[in-house]
């Protein structure tokens, strides 16, 4: 084989794309966003695309189970205990005697629902509050005892009653209290979280209703700390939030978040920073997943800078934030541009940088092809 034979595969590796690369160039990832089969949009970040991402927030708990609307009606469920207390106004009553005026009863709600009350019977108490069924027993009693009056107590709380378990300090059947409990409230009753809020994801199921979201979004907005009902069942997952980082940073991989924010700039300072032999710092880029409706907010501004792949069908767009790290003002904008947990960084390699990598191949080739041809000689 010719030395010369090899230019031509050269140039083959070099049109095929052939040269070993950890990812794409900075033109690539913005020409491909035209891409018909899977396509995204491209933002330039500036400062107004950082404050909205920073102040944009979604609500999950409060649309699903609804808002701060206050604690649930107190009734009766199966299981608990009643306390029922029966007064008269005379010594010689049904439930009254020289000594004392009244008559404590202690009654459990059975599978029916139901409670017994002596000489009133059967009455249903499940679904109803203890002011229902104290008016039923008045009632009842008028033409037996004399002028009765009857006070109903939830003294055993078995029906309202939330779950919680996962990683909190001590999982437990938590009793609602007669004001409300919210969401924070009762994972404090169960020994409070193992781990910190941002590192740990809140799943609430109501029904056939369930959603999930980070414990630090219920500390930081109040709105999504949604009270409880009966039969909540509240799990509590420790999942570290973590980004990724790719291509020409000097420490690449899953990096765990050191605190409860970081931004695109502490991002990059625990990847070591950038490779400064083969970074391209004009591209710098964050791929996520974005509500649709903070798309639309980016894309519609004024100053709005990129407009690529405007054809979405889904609520979840797909979405590549470009940082030019080349201009001064840009370090002040990715120090107030917030990283999401699974983001992936990605820093572009120079286009010189992959010309250097062809030419080593190219030598390595040569040096291949004389080996070969004093072999033959041999």
């Amino acid at each position: 084989m010719a030395a010369g034979a090899a230019l031509p595969v050269l140039l083959s590796l070099a049109a095929c794309g052939s040269v070993p690369s950890e990812g794409p160039l900075a033109s690539t990832i913005e020409l491909a966003s035209d891409n018909a089969q899977f396509a995204y949009t491209v933002v330039d970040v500036d400062s107004e695309v950082a404050n909205l991402l920073a102040w944009y927030g979604t609500s999950v708990f409060e649309e699903r189970f609804g808002s701060s609307a206050g604690a649930a009606r107190e009734e009766i469920g199966v299981g608990d205990i009643l306390t029922i207390t029966i007064y008269e106004a005379g010594p010689d009553g049904l439930f009254s005697t020289v000594e004392r005026k009244q008559t404590p009863l202690q009654v459990s709600v059975d599978s029916s629902g139901r409670i017994v009350v002596p000489y009133v019977g059967s009455v249903q108490a499940a679904g109803r509050t203890t002011a229902e069924v104290r008016a039923t027993i008045n009632t009842a009693l008028l033409e037996r005892a004399l002028e009765p009056d009857a006070t109903v107590q939830i003294t055993e709380n078995n029906s309202r009653v939330v779950y919680v378990n996962g990683a909190v300090g001590a999982p437990q059947r938590v009793p609602i209290a007669t004001s409300g409990n919210r969401v924070l409230d009762v994972i404090a009753l169960a020994g409070g979280p193992q781990n910190p809020a941002y590192e740990s994801y809140v799943s609430l199921s109501r029904g056939n209703v369930e959603a999930r979201v980070l414990m630090q979004t219920l500390v930081d907005r109040p709105s999504e700390n949604v009270f409880v009902r009966p039969g909540d069942r509240i799990f509590v997952i420790h999942d570290p939030q973590t980004f990724t980082a790719l291509g020409a940073v000097k420490v690449p991989g899953q990096i765990k978040f050191a605190e409860e924010r970081i931004s695109l700039i502490e991002a990059v300072g625990l990847t070591g920073g950038l490779a400064d032999e083969r970074a391209d710092a004009t591209g710098i880029f964050v791929f996520r997943y974005e509500d649709r409706a903070l798309v639309d907010q980016i894309l519609h501004r004024p100053t709005a800078v990129a407009t690529k792949g405007e054809k979405w069908s889904t609520e979840q767009v797909p979405v590549v934030y470009r940082l030019n790290l080349k201009d001064p003002a840009s370090y002040i904008v990715a120090q107030a541009f917030p990283v999401r947990d699974k983001d992936v960084i990605y820093v572009a390699n120079a286009s010189g940088v992959e010309f250097l990598k062809f030419m080593t191949i190219v030598g390595g080739l040569r040096e291949g092809v004389g080996f070969a041809r004093d072999i033959k000689r041999f």
